[in-house]
């Protein structure tokens, strides 16, 4: 369903360079069409590199994905920064 929350992403920036602003930072991946999760590629706590295949989708509930068949195309995704209330007044809970 379009603008369904597909998965939260904690992105940890810390080892890669200096910065004045948080390095744990955290977005939410949402659907932006319709589409069929017929496959996941990751697991929770799992660590990828940047532009992996996270899973599979198709258009129509009677597709299935074949053995080494290419997609035509990525889904369409959208994504928000979440930022946590600790981290806007500089609070720990």
């Amino acid at each position: 369903m379009r603008g369904t929350k597909l998965l939260d992403i904690k992105a940890d920036l810390k080892s890669m360079l200096l910065h004045d602003c948080p390095s744990i930072n955290f977005y939410r991946i949402v659907a932006q069409e319709s589409a069929y999760l017929r496959r996941l590629f990751i697991s929770p706590g799992q660590q990828i590199e940047v532009d992996s295949d996270l899973g599979i989708f198709s258009t129509e509930q009677s597709e299935t994905p074949m053995a080494g068949l290419i997609p035509e195309r990525g889904i369409k995704l959208g994504y928000a920064g979440i930022i946590h209330e600790v981290d806007w007044y500089g609070l720990e809970k």
